[in-house]
């Protein structure tokens, strides 16, 4: 696609892969092995990130293992010796379990990172930004820091660290993984939340199933995710009930969609220190419209525009309260071209710097860049502090500039070289040691800048 006069990739397949990619101030080499559908992995050396196409659902056999064959020829093809992997913090993915095993294996250290961190990590550093951001991440799920499965947030932060700073209102999902193919449960389980009755839309059976596990508590997790929150409307409206393929309640509900200009109601609540979106006045307006036989296709639109408006009132918040306004928008939920308009234009009307993606893909396939942009926090590299404030610093390196602390060096000095890990300035060099060090780095990025040039002109 193209969006803004940029591309805006959704699968990013052979031929921009294994293209490199660039990350400002990265060094050393590190493994981010991505999540686990749409999966990709990035390996980097020096300021190049190489990510590989799209590789697929890591739960079939073949896929998994030529996902394997790939970070194997990849590392091959260009000399790659990872000193740190990074993996998502689901533990049940496969390509949690290849890291862990591989980290294991080869003494390497191994880091977790949060699946949703990682997204708006990977839209800053798509976006070659620094510092702090709001980050919109909307999908399916993604295993939260907290346990339970995440899907409709707003963080705030960087690479060095983030905050969950809301998110949508906690919905439960009877049947676990079945509401990714039965939309009617979800649906059913949020009209039991909202205070309707789903018996005047769904079947008796149906509804007494769905009433008896959430009862029960059996096997009904709690979540925040935007992709089932669309699966259940899309179900409410009788758009569909079955999914046949991922994702079909969301595109179906996207191409039903009619001109309206409707918002439904909704309320920002903060509950335990977080903002909650609830959606249940926006529920119950949904199943008024049924009622009054309203067509399906501007109820859709209406649901659109109110999520547009639902983080519009939240970034505002967020703004408020923390002064942010740069906002990232990533995940599954923004390749609905709808909200991809919609959304952005209301921020920048609002004052807000909006940024989206352009190098690699919203969905899961972009996870691996962003985790490597985390994990680079965690290589240690030599910087020549340039500008000092107490106990914050700027440290440069051959005209990259890096905010970083210098709370471990002793009378730092401007013009003193450290050694940087995480934001840290950790050990005062000599020059000597800062010289050699920054020599090694400049003679990797000095060949990978011909296979850099190699490739652009191929």
């Amino acid at each position: 696609w193209v969006v803004d006069g940029k591309e805006y990739p959704v699968r990013r397949s052979r031929g921009y892969a294994p293209f490199p990619l660039s990350l400002a101030g990265a060094e050393g080499q590190l493994l981010a092995c991505g999540a686990e559908q749409k999966a990709s992995f990035s390996l980097t050396k020096g300021r190049y990130v190489f990510q590989s196409q799209h590789i697929g659902d890591l739960k079939n056999l073949e896929t998994y293992e030529n996902y394997q064959d790939q970070i194997r020829h990849f590392s091959h093809m260009f000399d790659i010796h990872p000193t740190l992997i990074a993996c998502d913090l689901h533990p049940d993915y496969l390509s949690t379990e290849y890291a862990e095993e591989r980290a294991a294996e080869e003494g390497i250290p191994l880091l977790r990172i949060q699946h949703h961190w990682a997204h708006m990590a990977s839209c800053m550093a798509d976006n070659g930004l620094e510092g702090e951001c709001i980050g919109v991440v909307w999908d399916g799920t993604g295993y939260g820091a907290d346990g339970t499965v995440w899907g409709g947030e707003f963080l705030t932060g960087g690479y060095e660290g983030f905050a969950r700073a809301g998110s949508l209102r906690p919905f439960a999902l009877p049947g676990g993984d079945r509401v990714t193919k039965e939309l009617w449960r979800t649906a059913i389980s949020l009209l039991e939340d909202a205070g309707e009755d789903p018996g005047a839309f769904f079947p008796a059976e149906q509804v007494e199933l769905v009433r008896t596990l959430l009862q029960s508590g059996l096997n009904s997790p709690v979540c925040t995710s935007m992709g089932r929150l669309f699966d259940g409307v899309c179900a409410l409206l009788d758009i569909r009930q079955q999914a046949s393929y991922e994702g079909q309640g969301a595109i179906l509900l996207e191409t039903a969609a009619e001109p309206c200009e409707t918002v439904y109601p909704y309320e920002i609540l903060r509950e335990d220190g977080l903002l909650r979106l609830d959606f249940r006045p926006m529920l119950r307006a949904l199943c008024q419209d049924r009622r009054q036989g309203k067509p399906a296709g501007q109820s859709a639109q209406a649901f659109l525009n109110t999520l547009a408006d639902m983080a519009l009132k939240l970034c505002e918040q967020i703004r408020a309260e923390t002064g942010l306004d740069r906002v990232v928008l990533s995940g599954g939920t923004f390749q609905n071209r709808i909200l991809l308009r919609r959304l952005p234009a209301l921020l920048q009307q609002a004052g807000f710097a909006v940024y989206h993606h352009s190098r690699v893909s919203t969905n899961d396939e972009g996870v691996s860049f962003g985790q490597a942009a985390i994990a680079e926090m965690c290589l240690a590299i030599p910087l020549e502090l340039v500008e000092i404030s107490g106990n914050e610093a700027v440290g440069a390196r051959d005209g990259v500039r890096r905010s970083i602390r210098v709370d471990f060096i002793p009378e730092p000095k401007v013009g003193d070289h450290v050694m940087v890990h995480a934001g840290f300035a950790i050990e005062r060099l000599s020059p000597e040691q800062a010289e050699k060090d920054l020599a090694a780095a400049r003679e990797v990025e000095a060949a990978l800048q011909e296979v850099y040039e190699a490739a652009r002109r191929s």
